[in-house]
């Protein structure tokens, strides 16, 4: 029987989650400065789905649902910018 320090089990379950976040939260930082690119080159569906990946990925971003919003009027997707920007007034 292999014993496991009650102390490395908690270690581990603290550092783990931790980790995988930050990757998270990287992860959809680089997702938001690719679609900013796009937006700037006007390929706003692309941009779009990009910043949609950013929020499925930290939705604890306004700026990530703003960036969501524009690319949606671009689009004409006018209700779909409206929800966005709602939400992200709700954000904190």
């Amino acid at each position: 029987m292999i014993k496991i320090k009650l102390h490395t089990i908690l270690i581990f379950l603290i550092i783990v989650p931790s980790l995988l976040h930050a990757k998270n939260n990287n992860k959809a930082a680089l997702l938001n400065e690719a679609g900013l690119k796009h937006l700037k080159n006007r390929q706003y569906q692309l941009a779009a789905q990009l910043f949609k990946s950013a929020i499925l990925k930290n939705s604890s971003k306004k700026h990530y649902y703003n960036n969501f919003a524009v690319a949606s009027i671009k689009l004409k997707h006018y209700k779909t910018a409206y929800f966005s920007l709602h939400i992200s007034l709700k954000v904190h």
